[in-house]
């Protein structure tokens, strides 16, 4: 069995003409999909953040896509284990966890990941022992706004 994994990173899913910051030109995909034995042994697992964005003749055609399995974003307790897990060793007192919690609704658990990254090298640059709301805040600001910098 072969698989092919095609991830948020492959243009040529999406729709060209629904404001996408992907313009393809072409579905590459279809014609290795279509041109597959019916006795072939390949996996493709297709993976999106936007499902109504992909390709209509990819999604719409009967043997191209046969199961849609969902991952809904993390509600609130979902969003207080994974600030958890991600943590790491650090300890979360309960309002910066409530912080994390709070400010992290409508995000994915790879948000609360790569938020956890920041905010522990925001602690160990104030040479701080404990996280704080401020070393959360700075982490959402860096990340969502200003954008992060290689280190010099």
């Amino acid at each position: 069995l072969r698989t092919v994994l095609l991830g948020p990173t492959s243009r040529t899913l999406l729709q060209p003409d629904h404001g996408s910051l992907f313009k393809p030109t072409d579905c590459a995909t279809e014609p290795e999909m279509d041109g597959l034995r019916e006795d072939a042994e390949v996996l493709f697992i297709l993976t999106t953040n936007r499902p109504e964005q992909l390709e209509a003749a990819l999604a719409g055609r009967p043997g191209r896509i046969d199961r849609a399995i969902e991952f809904p974003l993390p509600d609130e307790e979902g969003r207080r284990q994974l600030a958890r897990l991600y943590a790491g060793g650090l300890h979360l007192p309960p309002p910066v966890l409530a912080t994390i919690v709070k400010r992290t609704h409508g995000g994915s658990a790879a948000l609360i990941k790569e938020l956890m990254r920041p905010s522990a090298q925001f602690l160990l640059e104030a040479g701080g022992e404990k996280l704080t709301i401020e070393h959360i805040n700075a982490a959402l600001e860096e990340m969502l706004f200003q954008g992060g910098s290689l280190n010099a």
